[in-house]
């Protein structure tokens, strides 16, 4: 058995999969087209980023308008650029977006040097409260989730080793191990 890792934007997996480069990924729903199937792991909702020192770090939540009130460092990738500024704009706030960077690992460097904040779905795997140099802290207005899952080829049968690898992943599910990727 041979496994492969890929890293790529949400479109980019789609697209290794619809070209058979790959038989499966990880991603959230807003790429599932007719061609896929996908089994959800988990919903996340969205949360900001803040630097550790900052003020909004001491707080247990914090509002969209206390968000509004500090420059933006935005993941700016083809279905991240609006989805996460819309949070800040269709509550009628205005977006300075001091930084836009393709990726994750960047966001959180320049979160944690005390450039913005920013928001993502998905906690850090790495984050550790205090020793971060950023804290996730959940958004206080309930706002939209994204599921998070497996993106597979439809209509086709997979692999054993491709159904076994999904069969394990709904099982850690059903254990909860996917939990740790919300913040609450």
């Amino acid at each position: 058995v041979d496994i492969e890792l890929h890293e790529e934007n949400m479109e980019g997996v789609a697209d290794l999969l619809d070209e058979g480069k790959v038989d499966l990924a990880f991603t959230y729903s807003d790429v599932v087209g007719p061609s896929h199937a996908f089994e959800a792991l988990i919903n996340v909702p969205p949360f900001a980023l803040v630097p550790r020192d900052g003020d909004l770090a001491k707080q247990k939540d914090v509002s969209l308008a206390e968000l509004a009130t500090l420059p933006m460092v935005l993941l700016d990738l083809n279905r991240t650029r609006g989805y996460y500024s819309r949070f800040l704009t269709d509550a009628g706030h205005h977006v300075r977006v001091a930084h836009r960077t393709e990726s994750v690992e960047m966001v959180r460097t320049l979160v944690a040097n005390g450039f913005g904040f920013s928001i993502l779905n998905a906690r850090p795997s790495e984050y550790i409260a205090g020793k971060s140099g950023y804290r996730v802290v959940p958004i206080r207005e309930p706002l939209k989730t994204r599921s998070f899952g497996i993106l597979l080829r439809a209509g086709i049968r997979h692999p054993m080793i491709v159904r076994r690898f999904v069969k394990l992943c709904k099982d850690l599910k059903d254990q909860g191990i996917f939990e740790g990727l919300v913040v609450k």
